[in-house]
């Protein structure tokens, strides 16, 4: 987060939710239940420090080598204030 709110000026912040918390979360402003779940099923990895590693994915889907998060960060934000 801190990337992110260097790059925006804003204090951005991670508040981890339990599973169950995420999916209220979603359902609230009208997310279907079920589609909630699966939503909370694909990030479960990422939750549990699972991409945390260093693969060649990027390389292998893109052709190129990956940038560093701060780089991409700069970039986008300049992307969403135009």
């Amino acid at each position: 987060m801190r990337e992110l709110s260097e790059a925006t000026g804003r204090r951005i912040r991670f508040v981890p939710l339990a599973p169950g918390e995420f999916v209220a979360e979603l359902t609230g402003p009208g997310w279907q239940a079920a589609e909630a779940e699966d939503c909370a099923e694909a990030v479960s990895p990422m939750r549990r420090g699972m991409g945390s590693h260093t693969s060649d994915g990027v390389w292998r889907a893109l052709g190129r080598r990956p940038r560093d998060f701060t780089d991409y960060a700069k970039a986008a934000v300049r992307t969403w204030h135009d």
